[in-house]
């Protein structure tokens, strides 16, 4: 009986192990929204009201963002340290996260018409990536599942 029981817990954690990887990835698209959302708000704010930056973050709020330390870090730091201090939340590929980083490190810094270009650049990057993202994403959250209940099945085996 404790036997079973040890071997059903088994089970149940893989497939819980699987069921958080597809909901961190389901996460880090909500969270690549609310990054997205930024950029737009920056340009919109600098294109039409030439609010300044700092300005532009303590009005900036987007719900996937408000319960990790990104918008503290954004209002406290600005954008580079912001997006450093969480960039696991965000699940950038290399060339996105390099391309995120030279704007985050000129914004603010450019002419208004080299800024909302800027803007406009990564505005589009980012929308690229997060199509991607959403049209992988059932395939992945199947696709942990089946990893997480699969590894439980086979540890099942291993230990009978």
């Amino acid at each position: 009986m404790i036997k079973f029981t040890g071997l059903l817990f088994v089970f149940l954690f893989s497939a819980l192990g699987g069921h958080l990887l597809a909901k961190r990835e389901k996460e880090q698209i909500e969270s690549a929204e609310g990054m997205l959302y930024l950029i737009r708000s920056i340009r919109q704010n600098v294109a039409f009201f030439r609010i300044h930056l700092d300005e532009i973050y303590q009005r900036f709020s987007y719900p996937s963002l408000q319960d990790s330390d990104f918008l503290v870090h954004l209002r406290k730091k600005g954008l580079k340290d912001a997006y450093l201090s969480e960039k696991d939340r965000f699940g950038y590929d290399s060339f996105t996260e390099t391309r995120f980083l030279s704007f985050a490190e000129t914004v603010g810094r450019l002419p208004i018409d080299e800024q909302i270009k800027s803007c406009d650049l990564l505005c589009d990057l980012l929308e690229e990536k997060l199509r991607e993202s959403k049209a992988n994403f059932p395939t992945k959250k199947r696709l942990y599942n089946v990893l997480g209940i699969s590894l439980g099945i086979a540890m099942i085996i291993l230990f009978l």
